[in-house]
């Protein structure tokens, strides 16, 4: 069956389509409990999620618009590039966001404070909240690329 399925010449979209709502890069129920999970307020979330459909419309238009004026072929490598430069912009966000609390090498719990040299917690709520806003456009913006 496998093999029938595969000697279709559409078989390699119908797979790709596959993978690509096998996909977490939106805010959906994972990226939702993350977020919630490092503090982000609902209602935050909730308008984030709003600009995030909006920006997959506009990305449905965006595709419709250079499909039409340039090859399939191109709006295919422009919209991977365009993808790939957000999600690299989320994965730099995900190294500056800080943990609340890491173990040493006893057990013991230290607060990232401790760890690299930071006392004030203004600091660090900062650089987080910082993260997390680059991390979310990058998630909004990427979804451009994805249609």
């Amino acid at each position: 069956e496998v093999k029938a399925y595969f000697s279709q010449s559409i078989s390699y979209g119908g797979v790709s389509l596959a993978l690509l709502y096998m996909n977490v890069i939106s805010i959906g129920g994972i990226m939702t409990s993350y977020l919630l999970s490092k503090g982000l307020r609902l209602d935050l979330l909730g308008i984030w999620r709003g600009v995030a459909s909006i920006v997959g419309m506009v990305g449905t238009v965006t595709y419709r618009f250079s499909s039409n004026r340039t090859s399939l072929k191109n709006t295919a490598m422009w919209s991977i590039c365009y993808f790939l430069g957000w999600v690299s912009i989320c994965y730099c966000a995900l190294l500056f966001l800080q943990d609340d609390y890491n173990n040493d090498d006893n057990g013991s719990v230290k607060s990232n404070s401790d760890i690299i040299g930071i006392n004030n917690e203004k600091d660090e709520n900062d650089t987080n909240t910082i993260a997390l806003s680059t991390l979310i456009v990058g998630t909004c913006m990427s979804r451009i690329g994805l249609w």
